[in-house]
């Protein structure tokens, strides 16, 4: 959930020119408050159906003239309204609990320097949705799912049964996230019009979930109507740093700016798929390893880039970019 956002830029095309890191087809930039030298905040509860629960509050606080600090939470609760019939004792689906937190310092050591320092971590733990299976388990036992659900009722499949050898297996229907990022912005006025700014940043995020991404589709009308196409468990770590310094002045004639940027990005994923669709015309045997994948890649990246905007008249502008 969003908290406290001050800004939402949708921006189109590439921006290499104004950003660390490349954006080939565009960017959105949000941007939450900053801390500011008032004591205000807010907080706001929210109940609904299915034992919904939810909490929102911003509370801006500062500590000094100098030491300016503003936190945020969210959190949010909600039953599953969907009865899994595919695992006995199976949490009912469509389960929300998560929340998020954020915390701002700011420091105006002097009238041209500045510094800030942001903390913020979020958790989310809850269940799909259903999905639409026909009953492939008595006439094909190692086509997957065993049941027929209608996913708009109270009750529906989304964990679903695999034959392995002579045990059936089954795969829940959770899917969990954890985040936790940090950032350090420096900024220096050096005079009236050129500013220097240094921007730290590092985040963390470990994903998990219960997939079928190959869906069910229909082979003839009738007739294999859901044919299942695969099912498993994702999982994926990503670890990121990067380290911004940009230089930037303004004139009556001409906006520039200029950027050096490092970024530095680490990902495991580790995928356990079945492949039911071709265990039912002998291709595989149906168990969890049909695919197995587990993966790391690193990525480093270090960019130059720099924007002028050409102030011809007052109706006219040239803008050069550079990467």
């Amino acid at each position: 959930r969003l908290v406290d956002v001050a800004q939402v830029e949708v921006l189109r095309g590439p921006q290499g020119t104004l950003f660390g890191r490349n954006a080939a087809a565009g960017a959105v930039n949000i941007r939450t408050n900053e801390p500011t030298d008032e004591l205000e905040g807010y907080f706001g509860v929210g109940v609904g159906s299915d034992s919904l629960y939810s909490a929102e509050g911003v509370l801006n606080l500062p500590l000094s003239e100098e030491l300016l600090s503003r936190s945020s939470i969210s959190y949010v609760s909600r039953d599953g309204w969907q009865t899994d019939t595919d695992l006995p004792g199976a949490d009912d689906l469509y389960e929300l609990d998560g929340y998020s937190i954020r915390t701002s310092i700011r420091w105006l050591a002097a009238d041209n320097f500045s510094a800030s320092m942001s903390i913020d971590h979020s958790d989310d733990d809850g269940t799909r949705g259903g999905l639409l299976v026909e009953e492939w388990g008595t006439l094909l036992p190692n086509a997957g799912f065993e049941t027929t659900h209608n996913p708009d009722g109270e009750k529906a499949g989304a964990s679903g049964r695999l034959q392995k050898g002579d045990e059936i297996v089954g795969f829940n229907s959770h899917h969990t996230s954890d985040t936790l990022g940090a950032s350090f912005v420096l900024k220096w006025d050096i005079n009236d019009n050129i500013l220097l700014s240094s921007l730290t940043s590092y985040r963390d995020s470990d994903y998990s979930l219960a997939a079928m991404p190959g869906g069910l589709f229909s082979i003839v009308e009738g007739v294999f109507e859901y044919f299942p196409g695969y099912i498993g468990t994702e999982s994926y770590e990503f670890e990121s740093i990067n380290q911004e310094f940009r230089l930037s002045g303004a004139t009556e004639a001409i906006d520039w700016f200029v950027g050096l940027n490092y970024f530095k990005d680490t990902s495991d994923q580790s995928i356990n798929y079945a492949l039911p669709l071709f265990a039912t015309v002998g291709i595989g045997t149906g168990d969890f390893g049909d695919v197995l994948l587990d993966s790391e890649a690193e990525t480093d990246s270090y960019a130059i880039y720099t924007d002028v905007i050409f102030n011809l008249t007052e109706s006219v502008n040239l803008t050069v970019g550079a990467r």
